[in-house]
């Protein structure tokens, strides 16, 4: 059986260096191929050869880009063999309407999912990380209606830069919408490290941890780096 690792990050912080090592390690180390998945908005390019460079520094072999054709949901040839040929798929921020489109509304979904359970590490930052889970939610970026994630992990809903933003009436809002069984507020110098799909790992300062009682409220607990739940 393979061991799945998955990475959910909240931001390109300060530690970001430091929290993307065991994603590349699990990728493969000097060997590592990484698919850069975006949703291709103005600019991207820059951010792309950023990316490019800390994973080179972190020791990876190749970095590729993928992106949608302008104007669609839909990517090129080159942008699907990027992915096929990846050992750590990595899917970046931006709108999470946009992302859900692309990587959960079409074939690509089945594609990461394939890669992913064959034991290909996945890696989110902020709208990558939310449409990990298996229901996503985000009215506030015109994702109005619960609706099928990459179903990478189950019961667990994802919401970044959550001490930064003053995140927490959001994701009190969106757990009364989604019903949960449990809520992850992720900070910006964090990220769940979750292997095969139940035990979650905090790296990094803190998360917030929300999780569904019998009685349907939700008792809050603050982890820190080290610290283990079970999903």
């Amino acid at each position: 059986m393979n061991m799945r690792k998955m990475f959910l990050y909240s931001n390109n912080a300060e530690s970001f260096e430091e929290l993307m090592e065991p994603f590349i390690e699990f990728s493969g180390g000097e060997k590592a191929v990484i698919a850069f998945c975006c949703e291709g908005a103005a600019g991207w390019e820059p951010y792309f050869e950023d990316f490019r460079e800390l994973c080179l520094y972190l020791g990876a072999a190749e970095v590729l880009a993928v992106a949608p054709v302008k104007g669609t949901n839909r990517l090129d040839k080159t942008s699907i063999l990027n992915i096929e040929k990846a050992t750590g798929i990595f899917v970046t921020g931006g709108n999470t309407l946009n992302y859900w489109s692309i990587y959960c509304s079409t074939e690509i979904k089945e594609l990461i999912r394939k890669k992913y359970f064959e034991g290909i590490p996945y890696a989110g930052l902020s709208a990558g990380s939310m449409i990990a889970a298996d229901k996503v939610y985000c009215s506030e970026e015109g994702l109005n209606e619960v609706s099928t994630g990459l179903e990478l992990v189950k019961n667990l809903l994802v919401v970044p830069h959550f001490s930064e933003w003053n995140m927490f009436p959001t994701l009190i809002n969106d757990i009364e919408i989604v019903k949960p069984s449990f809520a992850a507020g992720i900070d910006e110098n964090a990220c769940l490290e979750i292997t095969n799909e139940t035990s979650v790992k905090v790296l990094g300062e803190k998360c917030f941890l929300f999780k569904r009682t019998e009685n349907n409220d939700y008792n809050l607990k603050v982890l820190r780096n080290g610290d283990v739940f079970e999903v």
